[in-house]
């Protein structure tokens, strides 16, 4: 089980570089992290994904009827603040 620090980390080397993470949900079996540019754009792709279990990306696309019962039934988790967009920087 991978920690929601490790989950931001391998997000980041993957995907997320010179972003900013704006919101995570806990899914019981995954991390779903929504995120914007440094400067607090908001882009047209969608939220990342990962497994708890093994930190591997996992699909997630909207609109998609599963996807959105899986984010009203997820949990927020705090972001880490080295990850966090703190608005207006």
């Amino acid at each position: 089980m991978i920690t929601i620090e490790e989950a931001c980390k391998i997000a980041y080397q993957d995907r997320l570089k010179g972003m900013k993470i704006t919101r995570i949900k806990d899914t019981g079996d995954s991390y779903i992290i929504c995120y914007v540019t440094e400067k607090g754009e908001i882009l047209t792709t969608q939220p990342y994904r990962i497994s708890k279990i093994d930190g591997k990306r996992l699909p997630f696309a909207l609109p998609n009827m599963e996807f959105f019962a899986m984010i009203d039934n997820a949990v927020d988790v705090e972001v880490p603040e080295q990850y966090k967009y703190k608005g207006g920087d």
